[in-house]
């Protein structure tokens, strides 16, 4: 532990640094990367005492994500784009758990969730409910997770996020958040959280 907390105490002017998995597994006597997520550190500082959360674990990368908990409530593009997918997923779950994932329209206007059948006075409204069923969406957050596996940050030397050199997309070669991680927002711009800095 004394290992991670000199790390991050070297770097307590970010606001979020990177670190290798085996490191923090390590420091926690943890195994399973996912069970240290939204785990808390507090590292000492002057004055007092900075607290650090895992935010995120990188598969592709191996590491974690670690922020100040002061930055947390500000997240990055990527992490912002997760939580919305987290959203999706989740709500399409409880609709596929309650009728079914794949919808169909077997008669007009009317939709077939499985349990129920839902009557509409529109056909092409009925084609729209039925063409965005749990299935769908649930393929859609997948594809867009993978898209933001392939697009992610090679970093500069020491593992941050927030120093010279900028953070490069991997796939693009190209400043993070690359044209097509900054397309996948645009959708979410009318969220409270999107930041109008991260329009392409």
């Amino acid at each position: 532990m004394n290992n991670l907390v000199a790390f991050l105490r070297e770097r307590r002017n970010l606001p979020k640094v990177r670190v290798k998995a085996s490191a923090v597994l390590e420091a926690f006597g943890e195994t399973a990367p996912e069970a240290l997520v939204g785990r808390r550190l507090p590292v000492p500082a002057e004055g007092g005492t900075v607290e650090y959360r895992i935010s995120e674990y990188l598969i592709q990368q191996d590491a974690f994500v670690v922020m100040r908990v002061s930055d947390v409530a500000r997240p990055d593009l990527v992490a912002f784009l997760n939580a919305r997918y987290d959203e999706e997923e989740a709500q399409a779950d409880v609709a596929a758990q309650h009728q079914k994932p794949d919808w169909s329209c077997p008669a007009t206007c009317v939709v077939d969730l499985g349990e129920d059948l839902l009557s509409i006075d529109d056909r092409e409204v009925a084609y729209h409910i039925v063409l965005h069923d749990p299935a769908r969406v649930l393929a859609e957050v997948e594809a867009n997770r993978r898209t933001l596996d392939l697009h992610f940050i090679q970093s500069g030397t020491g593992g941050t996020w927030d120093t010279d050199p900028p953070a490069i997309c991997n796939e693009c070669g190209t400043p993070h958040p690359c044209e097509t991680v900054r397309l996948r927002g645009l959708p979410h711009a009318d969220h409270e959280d999107y930041r109008q800095e991260w329009k392409p």
